[in-house]
Parts: C-alpha cells; sequence; structure tokens
C-alpha cells in the first residue's frame, strides 16, 4: 500500500475476496481488517455470485453479429463470383439465421 493512500471500501473488500482464493482463513482475513467474520463471508459470497465478465458475444445471438457475418459472408461472395449475387446470399443467410435464432428463443 502507498503511503498516504487510506483503502476504501471496495479496494478492502476486493483484497478479502484475494486473500481468500490465495488461501488464508476467514477468521485470519476477519482479524487482520478488524472486521467481523460474518462480513467477510458475505464479501466472499457475493463475490462468488457475480457473473464472469465476458468480453465478448461471438455468437449469432445478437442481431449485429447476424448482420455483420451475414455481409462478410455475401462480400467473399460477390469477390468470389465476381458479381452482386453475395448480396442476395447475404440477405437469404441473415433472414434465416435470425428466424433459427427466434425460433430457438421461443421454446
Amino acid at each position: 500500500m502507498c503511503a498516504g493512500r487510506t483503502l476504501t471500501a471496495m479496494d478492502r473488500d476486493e483484497q478479502m475476496v484475494s486473500e481468500f482464493i490465495a488461501g488464508r482463513e476467514v477468521p485470519e482475513i476477519a482479524a487482520r481488517y478488524g472486521v467481523a467474520e460474518a462480513y467477510v463471508d458475505r464479501v466472499i459470497e457475493q463475490a462468488s455470485l457475480k457473473p464472469a465478465r465476458r468480453s465478448r458475444d461471438w455468437s449469432l445471438n445478437p442481431l449485429g453479429n447476424r448482420l455483420l457475418y451475414s455481409v462478410l459472408i455475401a462480400l467473399v461472395v460477390n469477390l468470389a463470383t465476381d458479381t452482386w449475387f453475395g448480396w442476395v446470399v447475404g440477405a437469404a443467410l441473415l433472414m434465416l439465421t435470425s428466424a433459427i435464432v427466434t425460433a430457438g428463443r421461443n421454446r
């Protein structure tokens, strides 16, 4: 800890969780920070309930992803065939994947 810097409640809670993950026992952590064991237990429980942050969703579920994939495939087909037919393929692919995703959500 830097000189002159006090721990905020969030910093302290994060340090408690990291110490628990590192293998320290709850009574030891509670004594170290001068808090009740029940508080340390609650902080650890809340940290374990937080969902892990997903960096990116590359699935077909978001409409933006389906649109992007359809446009990219359309461009590849256009370049490969040297025609505009790729846009038809891209539009059909977008409609098809959207119908599949919608049907999957409505189950």
